[in-house]
């Protein structure tokens, strides 16, 4: 996973792909994971609003795609 600036913003469209690979979570579930609401992930995935590099890079883990990559120097 790439450091927050070299990161572009994920669509509605790669919050629900992620979230598809973390089938164990519910959105409520989702939203305690990442400190939000369940209704902030519905706007995640509906394109309603954008999801902050933090949230994401969670979810990423959580669905076992990788973790930030390393800051050296």
């Amino acid at each position: 996973m790439k450091p927050a600036w070299e990161w572009e913003q994920a669509s509605a469209d790669d919050v629900r792909l992620i979230l598809a690979l973390c089938s164990n979570l519910s959105g409520s579930k989702t939203g305690s994971l990442v400190g939000v609401e369940g209704r902030q992930v519905r706007k995640w995935t509906a394109g309603d609003a954008r999801i902050p590099y933090a949230a994401w890079a969670l979810l990423v883990h959580e669905a076992g795609l990788g973790w930030i990559a390393s800051v050296k120097g």
